[in-house]
């Protein structure tokens, strides 16, 4: 399974400026792959492009050469840097973790959920806490590709390893790609077979 974008343009203003210019970006089934590049270049943009939470200017964003569906599970979940952006907060954690499917027992120990907090509202959780359930929702049995857009930027170092070894453990288990956005040059060096700086992937 492969994961492309094929002259993706992007920009936010239909006569403003492109913000990214024919990228090509290819992820392959269980491959983890690092991006980066200074704030401001598109990266998150990109990000939920490819995740369908917005359509390109110019050019096309395909899964195995085929367009990614318009409804239904998308096979491209994205995990932001900020949990309580993603989540909404009139709903309990248990409804929020059930939003896209049941969860797995098992990813839900290796992501250290604790069951009571499933019955707790976002903002009762820490930060942690939360994204950890975020990482759970986006895991679902329907998910090929994960995009982690500075996920684990704002935490810990214990509660970073432990997200991090649970993906990669299903990245591996699953054969699922996995996109790395980080300006950490170590995790990139530690978790991704390649890096690749945003302007290597544009065709300005």
């Amino acid at each position: 399974m492969l994961l492309e974008t094929r002259d993706v343009s992007f920009r936010y203003d239909r006569e403003g400026d492109w913000l990214l210019e024919r990228v090509n970006l290819r992820i392959a089934a269980g491959e983890i792959v690092g991006l980066t590049g200074p704030s401001g270049v598109g990266k998150s943009s990109l990000a939920r492009l490819l995740a369908g939470y917005a359509k390109p200017g110019q050019g096309e964003i395909v899964l195995d050469g085929k367009p990614l569906p318009a409804s239904g599970c998308h096979p491209v979940q994205l995990v932001l840097q900020h949990p309580e952006k993603a989540v909404n907060p009139r709903w309990r954690m248990r409804r929020i973790l059930r939003e896209g499917w049941e969860p797995d027992a098992e990813l839900c120990r290796m992501l250290g959920i604790a069951g009571q907090w499933l019955d707790r509202w976002p903002n009762e959780l820490s930060g942690g806490e939360l994204q950890r359930i975020c990482v759970a929702r986006a895991l679902g049995p329907g998910t090929r590709f994960l995009i982690a857009d500075e996920m684990t930027t704002m935490l810990d170092a214990l509660t970073q390893a432990q997200i991090w070894a649970a993906v990669m453990q299903m990245a591996e288990a699953r054969r699922m790609g996995v996109l790395v956005i980080s300006h950490d040059a170590h995790l990139l060096k530690r978790l991704c077979s390649r890096t690749l700086d945003m302007d290597e992937i544009q065709g300005r």
